[in-house]
């Protein structure tokens, strides 16, 4: 009996240790396995990520683990256009994710002001001079929207002081008045006329000078882009755990 009971004993004993030892190995394993690293063109790049959970830092951004689900990603760097991308993390797409910006250029800054004044120079990055073309072109528009109500409501006064002249037929006097009448109203729709022009004119150079100044004043991000192309950071792996190598090419 006591025979039995040792053996019973070895057995499950043995048993535990296998399991164990299997146990282990499996979790060797799923913590052996590589994470993500979220990379850019350029590097150095702000990068945000917003899944399941939530992710910032600047790139090469070192994961340590795979993800799942759906994750918004969004990219931003001075100089370059901003990247906002969705990206299905399945979990076996480990490795590296790449992301490549797009330098700024004068030609977008032109085109984007040449469309609606001030946002030239919030592609930019100059947000004062894009607040300060939306409010002057808004409020030469505006101007411009009132000066041609009034000039309107003119010619429907001269209108009608036209018809009352051509039809008096009473003495000298009433004739005389209705004649001052018109000359008056005829004034004021000349005025009211140059005022409407001059409130086109300025609302035109307004946004003549937003695309002028979104050109001329571009920010010059050569430097900056030339830094970075030489400019490298890349994760390592080694037996001591994750590193970064730095790299600048003179």
């Amino acid at each position: 009996m006591v025979r039995k009971a040792t053996l019973v004993f070895w057995m499950a004993l043995g048993c535990g240790l296998a399991f164990s030892s299997a146990m282990a190995q499996n979790d060797a394993k799923g913590r052996s396995r590589p994470g993500i690293v979220i990379n850019s063109v350029p590097q150095g790049t702000l990068v945000y990520l917003k899944g399941e959970f939530e992710f910032y830092g600047r790139t090469p951004l070192v994961l340590p683990y795979r993800l799942y689900g759906k994750y918004n990603i969004k990219a931003h760097k001075k100089g370059y256009e901003t990247v906002n991308t969705i990206y299905d993390f399945t979990g076996e797409n480990g490795g590296t994710f790449l992301v490549k910006l797009k330098p700024k250029t004068r030609g977008k800054a032109f085109v984007r002001s040449l469309l609606f004044p001030g946002w030239g120079q919030y592609y930019s990055g100059r947000r004062g001079a894009g607040t300060f073309f939306v409010g002057a072109t808004l409020a030469a528009f505006g101007m411009l929207a009132v000066q041609e109500r009034q000039y309107r409501s003119a010619i429907n006064e001269y209108d009608r002081a036209l018809a009352t002249f051509q039809q008096e037929n009473g003495s000298y006097a009433d004739q005389k008045r209705a004649f001052d009448a018109l000359q008056d109203a005829i004034a004021k729709v000349e005025n009211q006329r140059d005022a409407r022009n001059l409130s086109l004119y300025a609302a035109g150079g307004i946004w003549l000078l937003n695309v002028l100044e979104s050109v001329l004043f571009f920010p010059d991000f050569t430097s900056q882009v030339e830094f970075f192309q030489n400019f490298s950071v890349k994760p390592t792996t080694s037996d001591k755990g994750v590193g970064l190598a730095v790299k600048y090419q003179f």
